[in-house]
């Protein structure tokens, strides 16, 4: 009986065939990295080869560097591509995102430019994305946040610009954010009670600007954080606190090279200095609080607190609003394109 059921597994795998979706993105992979100047493609040619072949030609990804695959549905399926440091240049192809089984990728190491593709975030079963040490551009795609079973994400020293997705709050198995040495900018996206999982996050040496958020003190796994040498400004909330617990590791200095920052953060942590104080009353109504662009947030206490507005909110701006009573009075507008958000919460 058992060597009946290993004869049928061993045809099984004999008549298994590569998925021809995934052949194609490889394909289209292969070229776009300028594979044939890669220093290894040993077995890509049965991939280059594989619609000019006749009859149906069992495939396995046997012998193809940097392929890995697992039979799913009758078909080999690609669930991990590891070409690190193998002189990848050009760009990845948008068409990427059809791999729908793939769970790793690494292409760390190499000489990429271009994008990231949107299409990765199609990639529902990915766990590991590491393209750090290229020559990436562009900004990190929102879709990415959608790949809620990603543990890691590596995209440190490239040239990546914008800022980093709020979509990310959706990443709760994330144990690895490392996002150093870019050319990222905006605020910090207080996003960060989403993010139970993570253990490390390096944003240093960015030019990310704008406060705090309080939510970077909620991450409970968290044991090294970095995010020195940006342009991060203002005080400290409350909740950031219990990041003092860090004191002593190598990754203390946390918040290093923020000149504009009301104090150093050891110094919040030892004796309070720096710390925000929650307003009971803010009050918005002169042509000096009309917020033109970039984004803002106003919080006043949380049980207590009143926000009273009459100001003006520009095209371009995302502004939220917080407090017990927020009263929007005449003269209160927002304009075409605007973001604003006027929450019951606020500090405490």
């Amino acid at each position: 009986m058992k060597k009946t059921i290993l004869l049928l597994f061993l045809s099984y795998l004999s008549f298994a065939q590569c998925h021809p979706g995934d052949v194609g993105v490889l394909t289209s992979f292969y070229n776009t990295t300028n594979g044939s100047s890669w220093f290894n493609d040993d077995g890509w040619d049965k991939i280059l080869n594989f619609f000019n072949q006749p009859g149906s030609n069992p495939c396995s990804y046997a012998g193809v560097t940097g392929i890995s695959a697992e039979i799913v549905g009758g078909f080999y399926r690609v669930t991990k591509i590891n070409l690190q440091q193998n002189n990848l240049t050009g760009s990845l192809p948008t068409t990427l995102g059809g791999l729908t089984q793939l769970k790793e990728i690494r292409l760390q190491n190499n000489n990429l430019g271009g994008s990231i593709p949107s299409s990765i975030g199609d990639l529902s079963n990915l766990t590991t994305i590491e393209l750090y040490n290229n020559d990436l551009t562009g900004s990190i795609p929102s879709s990415i946040g959608g790949v809620l079973t990603l543990t890691k994400l590596s995209l440190q020293l490239n040239h990546l610009t914008g800022s980093i997705p709020s979509s990310f709050e959706n990443l709760s198995n994330l144990k690895y954010l490392l996002l150093y040495n870019n050319e990222l900018e905006g605020p910090l996206p207080d996003i960060f009670d989403g993010l139970t999982s993570l253990e490390q996050f390096n944003a240093q040496s960015n030019q990310i600007s704008g406060t705090i958020p309080p939510s970077l003190g909620s991450l409970p796994a968290i044991n090294q954080l970095q995010l020195g040498n940006n342009e991060l400004e203002g005080c400290f909330d409350a909740n950031l606190s219990s990041l003092c617990a860090l004191r002593g590791t190598i990754r203390w200095n946390i918040f290093p090279g923020n000149t504009d920052l009301i104090n150093p953060f050891e110094q919040f942590c030892d004796t309070g200095l720096g710390e925000c104080i929650c307003p009971t009353m803010i009050l918005l109504e002169s042509t000096v609080d009309d917020i033109a662009s970039g984004t803002e947030i106003y919080e006043a206490h949380q049980s207590t607190g009143y926000i009273t507005a009459s100001n003006q909110i520009g095209t371009t701006a995302d502004v939220r609003y917080a407090a017990s009573h927020i009263h929007l009075n005449p003269g209160f507008s927002t304009e075409t394109g605007a973001v604003f958000k006027a929450e019951t919460g606020g500090c405490n």
